[in-house]
């Protein structure tokens, strides 16, 4: 039943399923383990694991969970270890840690449960997956319809004020004069504002944003659709949050978005993800450039 509620038309045909359902599982487990480091070498884990005691040997094992994975005799066992360290981090940092790591937990456990190999359980974890993909965009854009703070690029406004990175990527929209005043305002003090921008181009953005949500989950849905629906969802992602500089949920959600879409499949991009993950290691480590990437660290 559970199948039959959640199968894709088409995806029980898709010759190159198991090799795309591989890849992604790799590209998960070794976000986890890049995710992780970039906390204990920031030292800005959330909440109860804010310590290198319990952050650093978890990375550690996530490392040695990111290299098995890629082994067909040891992928389970290391997804199901990954899926078991990332529950303990999403739960001690429950409110403290950022809402991609309640979906970087989803998807893990989706690939702890399911085996790519069995031809029963191939379907329902590329269902499953993509269907958590379109939900949370979906509920993204209903969310912001619902709160209504984007109708008048008011959460816009208000993050501008409160983050510089938002301010970094809005500097583009909003006229210099502007861009000034939301800075000098504080976001986090009672009776500060007002938050309405006097600037057409951030609230035509601003509505943008949560339509193309909308609009790319549902086209996600049909058959003629979908692929480009898939390719445009990949692209609106990157293109929003490589400015904000979240480059760990754009790269996560992106990867989930690959499920939706038909060749190249994950089996061809995955050298993308692995590149993308092995140069964010590498900046957390203090080896190369990354400030255009991820955010001020404790920001």
């Amino acid at each position: 039943m559970l199948r039959g509620l959640l199968e894709l038309p088409g995806a029980a045909a898709d010759p190159q399923r198991a090799s795309n359902l591989r890849a992604l599982r790799c590209v998960l487990v070794a976000h986890a383990s890049v995710r992780t480091w970039s906390w204990v070498l920031a030292g800005t884990a959330p909440g109860l694991v804010a310590t290198p005691l319990y952050t650093l040997p978890t990375a550690i094992a996530l490392t040695i969970a990111a290299v098995a994975v890629w082994s067909n005799r040891r992928r389970m066992a290391a997804s199901r270890v990954a899926a078991a360290l990332v529950s303990v981090e999403f739960f001690l940092t429950v409110l403290g840690a950022a809402n991609h790591v309640g979906l970087e937990w989803v998807a893990l456990a989706l690939f702890a449960l399911l085996d790519e190999e069995r031809d029963d359980e191939a379907v329902l974890l590329q269902s499953s997956v993509a269907w958590v993909a379109a939900l949370v965009l979906f509920h993204s854009g209903l969310q912001k319809v619902w709160h209504g703070h984007y109708f008048g690029g008011e959460f816009l406004a208000w993050a501008i004020a409160g983050r510089e990175q938002f301010a970094d990527a809005m500097r583009y929209l909003v006229p210099a004069g502007e861009l000034t005043r939301l800075q000098t305002l504080d976001a986090l003090r009672e009776g500060s504002g007002p938050f309405r921008p006097a600037a057409p181009m951030l609230v035509v953005a601003s509505n943008l944003v949560w339509m193309l949500e909308v609009a790319i989950a549902v086209l996600l849905l049909s058959e003629r659709t979908r692929n480009a629906a898939a390719w445009g969802g990949i692209a609106f992602v990157l293109a929003l949050q490589l400015p904000a500089r979240e480059i760990h949920f754009a790269l996560l959600f992106a990867a989930l978005m690959t499920t939706w879409i038909g060749a190249p499949g994950m089996a061809r991009l995955r050298p993308l993800w692995i590149g993308a993950y092995a140069y964010l290691l590498a900046h957390s480590f203090g080896l190369v450039p990354g400030e255009f990437l991820v955010k001020r660290m404790g920001s």
